[in-house]
């Protein structure tokens, strides 16, 4: 029996003990290798969430950065974004590892999190640097998060392909190996079935199959956007979902602005109807599954907003 996958195996284990103290300044830290699975929309709905609960309870909003080339997140939530930092480096900076300029430049967004909780959006095809930057003199932004009373969030979202859960799982490898002797972070795995089921990926992929064994990964599933509007309507102008749920919210009871919808994606206002529930569907069901990943006081606080509207999405 061959023995050559062992050390590879050996890297994604281990029993990770860090917390979240209520003191502590969160960081939300999402990562995807691969485009289009789904990281923008996850992003977007944290940032939602903190902002709805700060709209309900009080408190300061989170800082919204994105570190990359082509920041989709800056383009869907506008001036939300309070850094948009490119991921590539202009060419006065040292493309060095270890250029203290190079750190300087990434370091940019360390300023975001030591005040705030943080949600940092990075682009695809972004690892290689960022975990040059993570590993950068021996490790210091690791430390200075720990110094700073930082708690690192660390999210990989991957849809059901085999290059997503193979980057997710070198990540999330990485990213343990760096701060789970700090204490200071703690490790999400976002399930996006925006592609269909996670079943014949486990078949076939064996870093998936280990990242699901390991004690210290929480895992999340993210439900299937089934609302025909998700692609029709979204897509013109890089909507966001606010402005999706304006535009939809009401269009069940309004007949006018049903046929403005109908107009607008060329529906039948039979499918617009469709639309406008799987979508709220969609949107109620999702934010339940974020959950885990909100401080615990603000989770509480959704989850009783999301059980007043249950009734509006049980099955008949």
């Amino acid at each position: 029996m061959s023995t050559a996958k062992k050390p590879q195996a050996q890297l994604l284990t281990g029993t990770h003990r860090g917390t979240a103290p209520a003191t502590d300044h969160l960081t939300y830290f999402l990562l995807g290798e691969k485009g289009s699975s789904g990281k923008t929309v996850v992003s977007e709905l944290v940032a939602l969430l903190s902002d709805q609960y700060v709209a309900q309870a009080g408190g300061t909003e989170m800082n919204v950065v994105t570190v990359d080339d082509q920041p989709r997140l800056r383009h869907v939530l506008g001036d939300r974004v309070a850094l948009a930092l490119p991921l590539t480096p202009p060419d006065n900076v040292s493309d060095d590892d270890e250029s203290e300029d190079l750190r300087t430049y990434y370091e940019q967004v360390f300023e975001f999190q030591k005040g705030r909780d943080c949600l940092i959006d990075t682009g695809s095809n972004s690892s290689k640097r960022i975990f040059s930057w993570f590993r950068g003199a021996r490790g210091a932004y690791a430390r200075m998060t720990k110094e700073e009373g930082v708690h690192m969030r660390f999210v990989v979202v991957i849809d059901n392909d085999a290059e997503a859960a193979n980057g997710a799982a070198d990540m999330m490898a990485a990213a343990y190996r760096m701060w789970s002797k700090l204490g200071n972070a703690d490790f999400f795995l976002v399930r996006n079935a925006h592609k269909g089921s996670f079943k014949g990926l486990e078949a076939s992929c064996e870093k998936y199959r280990l990242m699901l064994e390991l004690p210290w990964l929480k895992i999340v599933d993210l439900p299937r956007n089934k609302s025909i509007f998700w692609d029709m309507w979204r897509n013109k102008g890089e909507r966001s979902i606010v402005d999706m749920f304006a535009a939809l919210d009401g269009a069940d009871e309004d007949k006018m602005r049903r046929e403005a919808l109908a107009t607008e994606t060329g529906l039948n206002t039979g499918k617009v109807n469709h639309g406008v529930f799987d979508f709220m569907l969609w949107l109620h069901e999702s934010q339940k599954a974020l959950l885990p990943l909100l401080r615990p006081d603000v989770a509480q606080a959704i989850k009783a907003r999301l059980d007043e509207d249950a009734d509006l999405y049980a099955a008949d």
